[in-house]
């Protein structure tokens, strides 16, 4: 998802008459939480704590959206880009394990 769809995103969430789906507010929410945890590491003392406050917020309503996920998700594109989207931390973080504990055993096997 590039700026501009991200923009889009929240400006129909946001002036939406109508209901928007749980697929669109993870989007909003994982998108913004990317956005201001990438932001974070750049900001500069006085911007940092409202940063993280912000960064806090929306991984917080990223989780709960995932979590609260009906089993049965219409086929859509959003729904497909919402499902990508809640797992690439997780992904993240397995290829960090896989990473650590293959150091791990290559320290451990013996000398020959």
């Amino acid at each position: 998802m590039n700026r501009e769809q991200l923009v889009e995103l929240c400006k129909n969430i946001y002036f939406s008459q109508d209901s928007c789906s749980t697929a669109n507010l993870i989007l909003a929410n994982g998108g913004l939480y990317y956005l201001f945890f990438t932001y974070q590491m750049f900001a500069t003392q006085p911007e940092l704590a409202e940063c993280e406050t912000y960064t806090a917020m929306c991984k917080r309503n990223f989780e709960n959206l995932l979590q609260g996920l009906d089993l049965l998700l219409p086929a859509t594109f959003e729904s497909i880009q919402a499902l990508l989207f809640g797992v690439g931390p997780f992904l993240f973080r397995c290829y960090e394990h896989r990473r650590k504990t293959s150091a791990l055993t290559i320290r451990r096997l013996p000398m020959q």
